[in-house]
């Protein structure tokens, strides 16, 4: 299997060298996780990621090892390259069995894109910093001294009850086409937080949020800081997101307060096979 880049499959794109660009990455593929490595043998280039989901970071974060991202998932960032490369520096999936967040969980192992350094009569005036600019961000939701509504959900996930060998997918273990009626009632303009568990199932699922983004508030990955390093982990928390992974037997915690819209809308896991059979509910937004 293999992923295209604007319907190409690893494409080539020629960049300047003393050049900032910016890209924006979606991650359209139906299911799997994108593990984005830079190959760059002689450490010319840098990447730094500016903002997930459409949501600026506090400051631009420097890529140092990897970055995961989930089904659905949208990735800014800039990268710049300090002089013409002689080989060509290569933007990949890196495909790992073992990545504790995911558990069995598939990752990516493909080339995404491969950039082409020239040289450029262009030299900057001034050292660019990229983290030394301060990004506009959102109010935090963490320390509110407002009303929470708090709501927790458990991904459900099990052999089917027939001999045909089907996997039951949903939630609170319901899936969605059973009851398309909304679960609950949310009101606009106050403040949500919902806990999305994974504990008792065999992967991870990635949860995305219509209509409303959301801020990380609280997350639990068995292991991390021992046997694995929090870095795996595809947002910090107090980032807004409208889509990340529930770690496989862990939890998060998101924050968000419904604006501007109401009616009926969705959360659902956004691998594509895994909605489609039912993990995946209604609210309502009211006045």
């Amino acid at each position: 299997m293999f992923l295209v880049v604007n319907g190409v499959r690893d494409p080539d794109l020629s960049i300047e060298a003393n050049t900032m660009y910016r890209f924006r990455l979606v991650h359209a593929g139906v299911d799997g996780w994108l593990n984005l490595v830079l190959e760059d043998d002689e450490h010319v280039c840098k990447i730094w990621t500016v903002s997930r989901d459409g949501h600026y970071f506090h400051r631009p974060r420097e890529l140092n090892t990897n970055m995961l991202v989930p089904p659905g998932s949208r990735v800014d960032f800039l990268m710049k390259c300090s002089r013409a490369s002689t080989t060509p520096i290569k933007l990949i999936s890196k495909k790992d069995s073992n990545m504790g967040i995911l558990g069995p969980s598939m990752t990516w192992g493909c080339a995404i894109m491969s950039f082409q350094v020239t040289s450029s009569s262009h030299r900057s005036s001034h050292h660019e910093d990229p983290t030394s600019l301060v990004l506009p961000q959102p109010s935090d939701l963490r320390t509110t001294k407002e009303d929470v509504r708090r709501v927790r959900f458990t991904w459900t996930q099990s052999k089917g009850k027939d001999k045909a060998g089907y996997t039951f997918y949903g939630i609170n273990g319901v899936a969605y086409p059973v009851s398309k009626r909304p679960v609950l009632n949310v009101k606009l303009g106050q403040i949500q937080e919902w806990t999305f568990e994974s504990y008792n199932i065999p992967e991870a699922h990635p949860i995305h949020l219509h209509t409303n983004a959301f801020q990380v508030i609280r997350s639990h990955v068995p292991g991390c800081g021992k046997n694995q390093t929090c870095a795996e982990v595809d947002y910090r928390i107090g980032d807004w997101r409208d889509t990340i992974t529930v770690p496989y037997q862990g939890s998060v915690t998101f924050r968000f307060r419904p604006i501007d819209f109401t009616g009926k809308t969705l959360a659902h896991c956004h691998i594509l096979a895994h909605e489609d059979e039912g993990m995946m509910l209604a609210f309502q937004i009211v006045k």
